[in-house]
């Protein structure tokens, strides 16, 4: 009895750990893709990150909720 309930304990795992498998597979795949990936016109990460932050909409919510 011990060992069927163990079997079943690990087929019901085994929808999720297929699921999981499947998506890192796509991951890796859509990784590897995007490395071979070329934009002239992209802007840097620093540029990005900086226009994130100064013209960020939850800045002027800080603003408003903090009453500066």
């Amino acid at each position: 009895m011990l060992s069927l309930q163990i079997a079943e304990a690990y087929l019901a795992g085994t929808d999720n750990s297929i699921f999981f498998a499947l998506v890192l597979v796509v991951f890796i795949g859509a990784l590897l893709l995007a490395r071979n990936l070329h934009e002239p016109k992209a802007a840097s990460l620093e540029a990005l990150l900086t226009g994130i932050m100064i013209e960020s909409p939850q800045r002027l919510w800080l603003r408003v909720w903090l009453g500066d």
